[in-house]
């Protein structure tokens, strides 16, 4: 998972606007507990496929990638230590 990151980020370095790369970049983070990284990654991708206009599900599926993120970071602040 960290070589996958590493690449994408690489990618993101030449075209920051490719919305489909800031999603996956968000689904490996996920994968690999960046859940802060993964939710910060899809809200990006969201900005950028609602500011090309793209098809309401594209824009959903990030959005739904965050919340993925996002519940992962509720679930780890539940966790007793």
């Amino acid at each position: 998972m960290a070589d996958a990151g590493k690449h994408l980020r690489k990618a993101l370095d030449q075209d920051s606007k490719d919305a489909a790369s800031w999603l996956k970049l968000s689904h490996t983070l996920l994968k690999s507990s960046d859940f802060r990284g993964g939710r910060d990654a899809a809200l990006e991708a969201a900005k950028l496929l609602r500011d090309q206009k793209a098809a309401q599900g594209d824009v959903a599926r990030a959005v739904l990638a965050a919340a993925d993120n996002e519940m992962q970071i509720f679930v780890d602040a539940r966790r007793p230590e």
